[in-house]
């Protein structure tokens, strides 16, 4: 027989899925009812909730009761709110860039969400610091939802700085979307540190402090302006050292139509051999000092006084371009018995070099000024007394070379070597570049003037990202920690790509588009305030809008707060959307 009911209260729980992909825990009080033979629900209430993805239990509040009330009501609310607007914007930059989507293909899902949550972070905040993230996901939406302590990102960083293949799989999917002749500036910087474990960090004037620094050696594009690939070397590793390092870079990411853009401080006789001997293009400055670029320069002279030579853009500037065969020269790698040449031994690499050669009248009057204000004062300095012994050597040795000092009874006799001075000016306001491939001279000019936005770039990488520090004492959590603010500066200049198209946009409207005078004042309006603002401020503007989600068991809800038309305008031309 079964058994005979008890008549008792009975709770039970119940998973309720919703459409949201959320999963309700619910609470049920029943009691069996003999005369309609069946259990009847007494009352029930979330207690708790799955988010989609999730297996984790979040626990409702439990709700305060009102005067008189002793029992929560049976439905309680699930409320939240969050600032979206500033989120959405990076959420778009993460998938229109390809960013995360080369994060996801690189590593598991759960490194590249803690991957992208730091980065979207530190693009976010204002001069941010990794601790105060603890507050900032509370309030603002990341794509990693358990939370980011430090404990977890040192963690992540141990795990990336041994993770090479990440690394390197991201430089190769960022090089797959450049052009095949890319043009990359090659350039480094200097990133001082207290830290004494770690092993990289040397005394370098180059670090313009006391401290001991790293160098950090980047890779960037500068048609697009987006940072490519970078890596870290000791301190004390000179500039003109490291080409051999970047070539290999290159040649590992598959790049072997980049053009390289380096500053003079690459330039050495071994490193231009060696990049003939690699395939690579390149361009960069050269020192007028040299002989053989003097003797180039003596070529070109009438050349530059012609009209043919002058900048379309810069009537000041002059410049042409002669192709010629120069010896380059290396030590050589392997020693060769056949010609009985040792390892070391210095050989000639002769190839065709076009050596850029560019005059200007302002340039030269800057330089001749310079120079003879540098010549007044060292004479008014030993005439009033200075021994030319307690000089510094460069101050000497201007002094020795371009005056002549003689010893009278009334004192000193100092006047000019007119010769080695006006042999000294002769080759003021020129500028000269090499390639090892033919261009307009111009057209080598614009292009290395294009290489200076690294410069912003690394300011950007030192102010923005918290990248003037270290902050970590493990060289794997550094190299770690310096693949997520790589990242967080690809959001950065993606976005700040993204921005001077829309000011493009609106100072060269489509002539053809049929706009209302309305809609003239607000593009106007959007101008105006894209210009007088930094990324940062601009960012940062839309962190007011809030999203407010409201969950039941009945539905969920969800509204934003409202945005001006100017800014809507904003979103709408720079793709986000809702």
């Amino acid at each position: 027989m079964p058994a005979k009911p008890s008549g008792e209260e009975k709770t039970y729980t119940v998973r309720q899925k919703r459409p949201n992909g959320d999963v309700y825990v619910i609470e049920r009080k029943i009691v069996y009812d003999q005369n309609a033979r069946k259990n009847v629900v007494l009352g029930s209430r979330v207690v708790g909730k799955i988010p989609k993805g999730s297996t984790e239990v979040i626990r409702t509040r439990p709700r305060r009761a009102s005067s008189g009330q002793e029992e929560a009501d049976p439905e309680e609310i699930s409320a939240e709110r969050q600032h979206t607007g500033m989120m959405d914007i990076l959420r778009y930059v993460g998938e229109a860039s390809g960013i995360d989507a080369l994060l996801y293909r690189s590593t598991d899902r759960g490194t590249a969400e803690k991957i992208i949550s730091l980065a979207r972070y530190l693009v976010a905040e204002d001069h941010p610091t990794l601790p105060s993230i603890a507050i900032f996901q509370l309030s603002h939406p990341l794509p990693y939802h358990e939370g980011l302590s430090e404990d977890i990102y040192h963690q992540l960083f141990d795990e990336i700085g041994r993770d090479e293949s990440l690394r390197q799989n991201f430089f190769r999917g960022r090089c797959r979307k450049l052009e095949t002749r890319a043009a990359l500036a090659y350039d480094s910087t200097a990133i001082g540190t207290y830290s004494f474990d770690q092993p990289d960090a040397r005394w370098n004037a180059k670090g313009g402090t006391d401290l001991r620094v790293i160098k950090l050696l980047v890779l960037y594009a500068v048609e697009t302006r987006q940072p490519i690939a970078y890596t870290k070397l000791p301190g004390n590793i000179t500039d003109v050292v490291t080409i051999r390092t970047a070539l290999k870079q290159l040649s590992a990411l598959e790049l072997g139509g980049a053009t390289i853009i380096a500053d003079n401080g690459y330039y050495s006789q071994e490193n231009i051999a060696e990049m003939y001997l690699s395939g690579f293009r390149f361009l960069m400055p050269v020192k007028t000092s040299l002989k053989w670029i003097r003797d180039a320069i003596d070529s070109a002279a009438d050349g530059l006084k012609s009209m043919n030579s002058t900048d379309p853009s810069d009537p000041q500037m002059h410049g042409v371009t002669i192709g010629m065969m120069h010896d380059f020269m290396r030590p050589r790698r392997y020693a060769s018995s056949a010609k009985d040449l040792k390892k070391g031994h210095p050989e000639a690499i002769r190839r065709r070099v076009y050596v850029h050669i560019f005059y200007s009248d302002e340039r030269k009057l800057e330089q001749d000024s310079a120079f003879n204000a540098g010549l007044l004062e060292i004479r008014s300095m030993l005439l009033n007394g200075t021994p030319i012994d307690e000089m510094s050597d460069a101050m000497k040795k201007r002094a020795q070379k371009y005056l002549t000092i003689r010893k009278t009874r009334g004192g000193l006799n100092i006047d000019y070597n007119h010769e080695a001075c006006a042999d000294a000016r002769r080759y003021n306001g020129y500028v000269a570049f090499i390639s090892n491939y033919k261009m307009e001279p111009f057209e080598a000019l614009h292009t290395y003037r294009r290489r200076n936005t690294i410069e912003l770039f690394f300011e950007v990488f030192k102010q923005q990202v918290d990248g003037n520090r270290p902050r970590v004492w493990t060289p794997e959590r550094l190299f770690g920690r310096m693949f997520v603010q790589f990242v967080a500066l690809c959001y950065y200049e993606y976005l700040a790509a993204r921005i001077r198209a829309v000011m493009d946009e609106l100072m060269t409207p489509d002539p053809d588009r049929e706009v209302t005078e309305q809609d003239k004042q607000l593009e106007k309006k959007l101008l105006s305030w894209l210009s007088n603002n930094p990324l940062q401020i601009i960012l940062r503007w839309f962190d007011t809008v809030d999203t407010v989600t409201i969950s039941t068991i009945r539905g969920r809800k969800r509204w934003s707060t409202e945005t001006t038309k100017r800014d809507r305008l904003f979103l709408s031309m720079l793709g986000v959307h809702g």
